[in-house]
């Protein structure tokens, strides 16, 4: 039972959010309020929830005094009106210091104006009553013990029952009394009536102890079996988290092999698509700039190829021309090749020899036509520059010098 309503009360604590209805204004008038600051630990929660129960309390003595007031304005007794207004001012003291968080003074405060006004009554009130009238007002000091016990400190409970039986203890030995309870003193009469208030309070103060006692425990207990549940909805939240980065790391290492894998092969245009917010992202950046130089690499490497391939193709079509056999032009596919073509072409006479070229650029026969001049390509033509006439030759003659 215990534990349950520690449950609520620590639910209904834990909710920062402003009170509500009636109670909740009155409690945000004389209790402190409801915020992190103060529900952060157990010790905070339960001193914040005795607060609450001072404010409860304080509403009650507030309400009889108002009643106290109107009645006394009814009968117009001034010096009744001015002794309620005085208390309450008390209470609002009292109230304060519990609004401001000094909940400890504000329940003592008030435990000690309860025994004051029942000391006040017993000694001024009923110091020529007998023993039959006396010995029963006794019994009202276990109220404020009991009272107290639901919103102040456990601690203060057993000074303020000392203070109470030692207040018993002096009426009945040293206090004004009529004859009969004189003629008591030092006789078993007078132990027994010792007795029997001082076990009451004593009793009632032991079991008020013990019921305080309990309600912490169960709060307590009630407060760590929240923080266990929390702590365990905390584990099992990064379990999942944990499980779901491996999966993710699992999926990005597949990912990345994938891709040395089709790398290996000599696709270099594949990339590893990995968001900049997974665990190997950087891994996976690194690996793309070197996919990416390699893949320029393999480019230039073909173009390098084609450029050979076409080389060796244009110098087998210009020795065919110096053996006199007139084959079709080549077909280049590199950048250096298609250049070479276009300076070959530049530079090549429209007119096909009826004879083999020798070496020096003469025919070995009669030619009915001019004889194209000798194709001397040099690694400069090659490259773009002007062939160079034959010694033989000037320029602009169409026919070498025989």
């Amino acid at each position: 039972m215990f534990r349950n309503d520690a449950s609520v009360a620590k639910e209904r604590l834990l909710s920062t959010g402003p009170r509500k209805g009636f109670w909740g204004w009155w409690l945000d008038l004389v209790a402190p309020p409801r915020k992190p600051e103060t529900t952060a630990s157990p010790y905070l929660r339960e001193k914040l929830r005795k607060a609450e129960l001072a404010g409860y309390f304080l509403f009650i003595l507030v309400f009889f005094a108002l009643f106290d007031l109107l009645l006394a304005l009814l009968n117009r007794r001034l010096a009744s009106v001015g002794e309620v207004f005085l208390f309450l001012g008390f209470l609002a003291l009292v109230g304060r210091l519990n609004r401001l968080g000094r909940s400890e003074l504000a329940a003592g405060l008030v435990i000690v104006l309860m025994m004051l006004s029942i000391g006040f009554v017993i000694t001024f009130a009923l110091p020529d009553k007998g023993g039959s009238d006396l010995l029963p007002s006794y019994d009202f000091f276990i109220y404020p013990i009991m009272i107290g016990s639901i919103f102040m400190p456990r601690k203060l409970i057993i000074p303020f029952t000392v203070a109470e039986i030692a207040f018993v203890w002096y009426n009945l030995l040293l206090g004004p009394h009529p004859p009969e309870i004189l003629r008591a003193r030092g006789t078993p009469t007078m132990w027994l009536w010792l007795a029997r208030p001082t076990l009451m309070i004593g009793i009632t103060a032991i079991v008020s102890w013990l019921g305080s006692r309990s309600v912490e425990q169960a709060i307590l207990r009630a407060d760590r079996a929240e923080e266990l549940m929390a702590a365990e909805r905390l584990l099992s939240a990064q379990s999942r988290l944990l499980l779901e980065q491996q999966e993710q790391l699992k999926a990005e290492i597949a990912h990345i092999l994938m891709v040395h894998r089709e790398a290996a092969a000599g696709n270099y245009s594949v990339r590893a698509s990995i968001k900049s917010g997974g665990m190997i992202w950087q891994i996976a950046h690194t690996l793309n700039n070197l996919l990416a130089r390699c893949q320029e690499l393999a480019r230039d490497h073909d173009e390098l190829s084609r450029a050979r391939e076409d080389i060796e193709k244009v110098a087998n079509y210009i020795e065919h021309l110096r053996q006199g056999r007139y084959l079709p032009l080549p077909i280049c596919h590199s950048i250096l090749g298609k250049r070479l073509i276009y300076a070959l072409t530049t530079n090549l006479p429209s007119a096909r020899p009826s004879q083999p070229l020798r070496s020096d650029g003469r025919g070995t026969g009669p030619t009915t036509g001019s004889h194209p001049r000798s194709l001397r390509i040099s690694l400069e033509s090659l490259g773009g520059g002007k062939e160079e006439p034959p010694s033989e030759q000037k320029p602009g003659s169409g026919r070498p010098k025989v």
